[in-house]
Protein backbone atom coordinates (compact mmCIF):
# COMPACT_ATOMS: atom_id res chain seq x y z
CA UNK A 1 0.00 0.00 0.00
CA UNK A 2 2.78 2.43 0.94
CA UNK A 3 4.67 2.07 -2.39
CA UNK A 4 1.50 2.80 -4.33
CA UNK A 5 0.60 5.84 -2.23
CA UNK A 6 4.16 7.13 -2.33
CA UNK A 7 4.20 6.72 -6.13
CA UNK A 8 1.65 9.52 -6.27
CA UNK A 9 4.48 11.90 -5.47
CA UNK A 10 6.31 12.35 -8.73
CA UNK A 11 9.61 13.58 -7.34
CA UNK A 12 10.21 12.26 -3.83
CA UNK A 13 8.80 8.76 -3.94
CA UNK A 14 11.42 7.17 -1.69
CA UNK A 15 11.34 9.99 0.87
CA UNK A 16 7.58 9.73 1.03
CA UNK A 17 7.74 5.95 1.44
CA UNK A 18 10.17 6.39 4.36
CA UNK A 19 7.84 8.91 6.02
CA UNK A 20 4.75 6.81 5.46
CA UNK A 21 6.44 3.63 6.70
CA UNK A 22 7.58 5.28 9.92
CA UNK A 23 4.13 6.81 10.40
CA UNK A 24 2.37 3.47 9.98
CA UNK A 25 4.74 1.78 12.44
CA UNK A 26 4.26 4.63 14.92
CA UNK A 27 0.47 4.51 14.58
CA UNK A 28 0.31 0.77 15.23
CA UNK A 29 2.69 1.05 18.20
CA UNK A 30 0.63 3.82 19.78
CA UNK A 31 -2.54 1.77 19.46
CA UNK A 32 -0.85 -1.20 21.09
CA UNK A 33 0.72 0.83 23.88
CA UNK A 34 -2.49 2.67 24.75
CA UNK A 35 -4.99 -0.13 24.52
CA UNK A 36 -2.90 -3.03 25.80
CA UNK A 37 -0.85 -1.05 28.30
CA UNK A 38 -3.88 0.83 29.59
CA UNK A 39 -6.19 -2.16 29.92
CA UNK A 40 -3.90 -4.99 30.98
CA UNK A 41 -4.35 -4.43 34.72
CA UNK A 42 -7.98 -3.39 34.43
CA UNK A 43 -8.86 -6.65 32.67
CA UNK A 44 -7.22 -8.67 35.42
CA UNK A 45 -9.29 -6.93 38.08
CA UNK A 46 -12.48 -6.97 36.03
CA UNK A 47 -12.27 -10.67 35.13
CA UNK A 48 -11.04 -11.60 38.62
CA UNK A 49 -7.76 -13.10 37.41
CA UNK A 50 -6.00 -11.19 40.15
CA UNK A 51 -7.52 -13.49 42.78
CA UNK A 52 -5.43 -16.42 41.57
CA UNK A 53 -2.28 -14.28 41.69
CA UNK A 54 -3.08 -12.95 45.15
CA UNK A 55 -2.69 -16.42 46.63
CA UNK A 56 0.84 -16.77 45.22
CA UNK A 57 3.91 -15.43 47.05
CA UNK A 58 4.37 -12.61 44.52
CA UNK A 59 4.53 -9.00 45.60
CA UNK A 60 2.45 -6.31 43.94
CA UNK A 61 5.48 -4.57 42.51
CA UNK A 62 6.72 -7.82 40.96
CA UNK A 63 3.29 -8.40 39.43
CA UNK A 64 3.12 -4.90 37.92
CA UNK A 65 6.74 -5.05 36.70
CA UNK A 66 6.01 -8.41 35.10
CA UNK A 67 3.04 -6.91 33.28
CA UNK A 68 5.18 -3.97 32.17
CA UNK A 69 8.01 -6.12 30.85
CA UNK A 70 5.49 -8.36 29.11
CA UNK A 71 3.97 -5.41 27.27
CA UNK A 72 7.44 -4.00 26.53
CA UNK A 73 8.55 -7.35 25.09
CA UNK A 74 5.39 -7.53 22.98
CA UNK A 75 6.05 -3.99 21.73
CA UNK A 76 9.62 -5.00 20.87
CA UNK A 77 8.47 -8.00 18.84
CA UNK A 78 5.82 -5.96 17.03
CA UNK A 79 8.21 -3.07 16.36
CA UNK A 80 10.85 -5.46 15.00
CA UNK A 81 8.32 -7.12 12.70
CA UNK A 82 6.92 -3.79 11.54
CA UNK A 83 10.43 -2.39 11.19
CA UNK A 84 11.36 -5.27 8.93
CA UNK A 85 8.26 -4.59 6.83
CA UNK A 86 9.18 -0.89 6.71
CA UNK A 87 12.73 -1.70 5.59
CA UNK A 88 11.38 -3.97 2.84
CA UNK A 89 8.89 -1.35 1.67
CA UNK A 90 11.55 1.36 1.50
CA UNK A 91 13.99 -1.02 -0.20
CA UNK A 92 11.53 -2.05 -2.91
CA UNK A 93 10.38 1.53 -3.39
CA UNK A 94 13.98 2.64 -3.80
CA UNK A 95 14.48 -0.07 -6.44
CA UNK A 96 11.35 0.95 -8.35
CA UNK A 97 12.07 4.68 -8.05
CA UNK A 98 15.78 5.36 -7.46
CA UNK A 99 16.20 8.35 -5.12
CA UNK A 100 18.31 11.42 -5.86
CA UNK A 101 20.14 11.10 -2.55
CA UNK A 102 21.22 7.83 -0.94
CA UNK A 103 19.10 6.32 1.81
CA UNK A 104 20.81 6.28 5.18
CA UNK A 105 19.54 3.00 6.58
CA UNK A 106 20.97 3.64 10.03
CA UNK A 107 18.73 6.69 10.42
CA UNK A 108 15.67 4.58 9.65
CA UNK A 109 16.82 1.99 12.19
CA UNK A 110 17.47 4.66 14.84
CA UNK A 111 14.10 6.25 14.17
CA UNK A 112 12.28 2.96 14.67
CA UNK A 113 14.29 2.28 17.83
CA UNK A 114 13.45 5.67 19.30
CA UNK A 115 9.78 5.11 18.45
CA UNK A 116 9.93 1.86 20.40
CA UNK A 117 11.44 3.63 23.42
CA UNK A 118 8.85 6.40 23.19
CA UNK A 119 5.99 3.93 23.34
CA UNK A 120 7.57 1.91 26.15
CA UNK A 121 7.67 5.17 28.09
CA UNK A 122 4.01 5.69 27.22
CA UNK A 123 3.23 2.21 28.55
CA UNK A 124 4.78 3.33 31.86
CA UNK A 125 2.16 6.06 32.10
CA UNK A 126 -0.59 3.67 31.03
CA UNK A 127 0.33 1.27 33.83
CA UNK A 128 0.58 4.16 36.28
CA UNK A 129 -2.95 5.21 35.45
CA UNK A 130 -4.09 1.58 35.58
CA UNK A 131 -2.82 1.14 39.11
CA UNK A 132 -4.96 3.98 40.46
CA UNK A 133 -8.09 3.28 38.43
CA UNK A 134 -10.67 0.54 38.40
CA UNK A 135 -12.19 1.51 35.07
CA UNK A 136 -11.20 1.57 31.45
CA UNK A 137 -11.46 5.33 30.91
CA UNK A 138 -8.71 6.86 33.06
CA UNK A 139 -5.84 4.69 31.79
CA UNK A 140 -6.80 5.01 28.12
CA UNK A 141 -7.72 8.69 28.05
CA UNK A 142 -4.96 9.63 30.50
CA UNK A 143 -2.39 7.92 28.28
CA UNK A 144 -3.80 9.63 25.19
CA UNK A 145 -3.57 13.00 26.95
CA UNK A 146 0.04 12.32 28.02
CA UNK A 147 0.87 11.44 24.40
CA UNK A 148 -0.67 14.65 23.07
CA UNK A 149 1.03 16.75 25.75
CA UNK A 150 4.35 15.27 24.68
CA UNK A 151 3.59 16.01 21.02
CA UNK A 152 2.51 19.59 21.75
CA UNK A 153 5.45 20.37 24.06
CA UNK A 154 7.69 21.73 21.33
CA UNK A 155 4.93 23.86 19.88
CA UNK A 156 4.07 25.25 23.31
CA UNK A 157 7.70 26.06 24.08
CA UNK A 158 8.12 28.01 20.83
CA UNK A 159 4.75 29.75 21.12
CA UNK A 160 5.01 30.95 24.71
CA UNK A 161 8.47 32.42 25.02
CA UNK A 162 9.43 33.85 28.39
CA UNK A 163 8.88 37.56 28.74
CA UNK A 164 11.87 39.87 28.89
CA UNK A 165 12.54 41.37 32.30
CA UNK A 166 12.47 45.19 32.22
CA UNK A 167 15.72 46.96 33.05
CA UNK A 168 14.29 48.63 36.15
CA UNK A 169 13.73 45.21 37.79
CA UNK A 170 17.31 43.97 37.52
Amino acid sequence: MVPFVSALSLRQVTALSVSLSISVVSFILILISIFIGGTILWKDFDRRYIISFASLPVSRSTYILGKFFGVAAFLLVVSCALGLCAFLVVYFTSIMHPPDRPIIWANLFISLGMDYLKYVFLVCFALLFSTVSTSFFLPVFGTISIFWLGRLRRKLLTTFKPMAVPECLH
